[in-house]
């Protein structure tokens, strides 16, 4: 395995991806890779696809052809590492031109971006190093020699990595026989090779490097100087799509590290539409620690934290730096002045329940101008230090280390006791209602205040296609790739769709109990009830509610975790004696369409749109 610049190894990676620049009209060389292939060869089909990634990236770079993009059938992928040699920096090493894209089944012979399924097909990349066998040490690695932490009876062990440090250590284990000594050093000194970073750029400063639909799991180390366990970004442009990385440590950046290499620069990195939960970090941040341009849209930072256990001492293991997200400006060059602000975006992206404080930290070498943009997204409920107790309720919590470094716009922030800064547009500190956060549920419920509460022209347009349609000039889609604008955009990863919209119990089922919920809403200027988003709950609202009659489609149910259905003072009021409309009526509007001699459902609607809201609810009590 040859090595290049910065010590990463000669493969070409596959992964999330980061860097916002677009590619349109290169001519792409394409490369499969299919554990299942019956013809492994040259790559140019799914029959002759490489059984393995990290084979048909050094095949790329050694013929450096660019650009390709490689599709990457189902199953995991890991880098295969004789045992005798060093560890790698890296596992995948991205140059500039190869594009990576995940969640093929190979089996169904794909031709188009298209005919791919992330969700079903789940495709890994895994920083657990596969250690091959060793012509220098015979034994090692074979598979017929025995269990490396029993005594086998055979020269050397199955394990070949294993098998190098026990024979390194006394030879006779492999010169002889794997006697019970042999086995019980194994036990005490084997361990599982893990590289820094699943995924890392190669230092060529190339661009149009993308990683699409993977998983990145199990990478990295905490010794001191190790950046992004699963994504490093040091040098050009690179962008993260459709996205898991979890599972990773590092001592800064767990998930993601955009820190140049020395002597480079880090153009451009982005994450669109992912997530970056449950890593862990020593010193600073958990999801993503940045001292150069990124852009999150899209995306979730969740469940992220220090080295800390619960309980531990937070002194002891750092608990008291970012945990979500560590911000660290280029300070200015000396005689040079301040820098120019880089390029630092958050869009429509959620980020909560991270453990450390604060969830996002900032240290600005250059002027506060340089801060922090942060555009119809939610930065709520991340916990303090070791600690279970969510902000606010943690008295030495805070979400933002300096609010000034932050330009927040048409975004769900808790500052604790603070008021929303002045320079603030149109941002709001309340909690955002999510439908279940223990179960990693953060979709919005009708409740909440962050329904249509953000800014359309801050949603980006879907540049990178991530929903594979083709189309780049809509808006992006949500986490979930569902349509990001149904009425006006809401903050957050997820956006509440138009099939739902009229659930406002969230039990999956458009009724009569959403009926009394917006009778009692009647009047009142929302978010919840105002369906069109004209600024007040009225006969236009209840007109969408009975013309979505029925059950949610499932991809849209947020599902039934709201117990409430009572239908509110309000609505019982002005009903009058005849009483609220029962939980569990059989009413239709077809049903109160022809009882008051309508020719049609749509006519109801229309007429019923355009009433006060006193004739509404006399009707509604008459009719059940």
């Amino acid at each position: 395995m040859s090595n290049r610049a910065n010590g990463w190894p000669a493969l070409a990676v596959a992964c999330l991806t980061l860097g916002t620049t677009v590619s349109i009209g290169f001519a792409q060389t394409r490369l499969h890779v299919w554990k299942g292939s019956s013809q492994p060869g040259n790559g140019n089909s799914w029959t002759t696809a490489f059984h393995e990634l990290d084979d048909c990236l050094e095949f790329a770079a050694a013929q450096g052809d660019y650009p390709y993009d490689i599709w990457v059938a189902a199953g995991t992928y890991q880098v295969h590492v004789p045992a005798s040699e060093p560890t790698p920096a890296a596992a995948f090493v991205l140059d500039g031109g190869v594009r990576l894209f995940g969640g093929f089944t190979g089996v169904l012979d794909e031709m188009d971006i298209g005919d791919r399924d992330v969700a079903a097909n789940i495709t890994i990349l895994s920083g657990v190093v596969v250690s091959t066998a060793t012509p220098e040490i015979a034994p090692c690695g074979d598979p017929d020699a025995g269990s490396c932490f029993e005594m086998n009876g055979t020269p050397g062990c199955d394990e070949a990595f294993c098998c190098v440090i026990v024979c390194d250590f006394d030879p006779q284990c492999c010169e002889n026989t794997w006697d019970g000594l042999c086995a019980e050093f194994a036990g005490e000194n084997c361990y599982t090779r893990r590289v820094e970073s699943v995924v890392a750029t190669s230092g060529d400063g190339g661009t149009d490097r993308q990683a699409n639909g993977f998983r990145i799991v199990d990478g990295g180390t905490d010794v001191q100087g190790t950046r992004g366990g699963g994504v490093r970004i040091g040098d050009g442009a690179m962008e993260v799509v459709l996205g898991t990385v979890t599972g990773n440590i590092a001592y800064d950046g767990g998930g993601v590290a955009v820190h140049a290499y020395p002597g480079k620069t880090v153009t451009d990195a982005s994450i669109w539409n992912s997530r970056i939960t449950d890593n862990r970090y020593v010193y600073r941040g958990g999801g993503v620690y940045a001292t150069a341009p990124y852009t999150i849209v899209n995306s979730e930072i969740t469940l992220n934290r220090t080295g800390c256990d619960v309980g531990e001492d937070p002194e002891a293991c750092a608990a008291d730096v970012a945990s979500a997200l560590f911000d660290g400006a280029p300070a200015p060059s000396p005689g040079q002045g301040d820098p120019p602000p880089p390029n630092r975006t958050i869009v429509n992206t959620t980020v909560t329940l991270n453990r450390g404080t604060p969830a996002i930290q900032f240290e600005l070498g250059g002027p506060l101008g340089a801060g922090l943009e942060l555009h119809n997204s939610i930065v709520w409920g991340n916990l303090a230090g070791s600690n279970e107790l969510p902000c606010p309720d943690d008295p030495l919590c805070f979400e933002l280390s300096a609010s000034s470094a932050v330009a927040a716009r048409y975004s769900d922030v808790n500052t604790g006791p603070d008021a929303i800064p002045s320079g603030w547009t149109a941002s709001i500190n309340a909690d955002p209602v999510f439908a279940d956060p223990a179960a990693g549920d953060f979709r919005l419920l009708a409740t909440s205040p962050c329904l249509n509460r953000g800014l359309d022209d801050l949603a980006l347009p879907d540049l990178l296609d991530v929903n594979d349609d083709g189309n780049l000039l809509e808006k992006a889609p949500d986490l979930e790739l569902l349509p990001r604008i149904e009425c006006r955009v809401d903050m957050g990863a997820h956006e509440r769709c138009q099939a739902v919209r009229s659930d406002l119990d969230d039990d999956c089922d458009v009724d009569g109990g959403d009926l009394g919920e917006l009778l009692a809403l009647f009047g009142g200027a929302g978010p919840t009830g105002d369906l069109d988003c004209n600024g007040v709950v009225d006969g236009g609202d209840l007109g969408l509610l009975l013309s979505d009659w029925g059950p949610v489609s499932a991809e849209c149910c947020v599902g039934a975790v709201t117990a409430a259905l009572a239908y509110g003072a309000g609505a019982s009021a002005a009903m009058g004696e005849q009483g609220a409309i029962e939980e569990g009526a059989a009413m239709t509007p077809e049903m109160l369409a022809a009882a008051l001699g309508f020719a049609s459902t749509e006519a109801f609607i229309a007429w019923i749109a355009e009433q006060p809201f006193e004739t509404i609810a006399a009707y509604m009590a008459l009719l059940v």
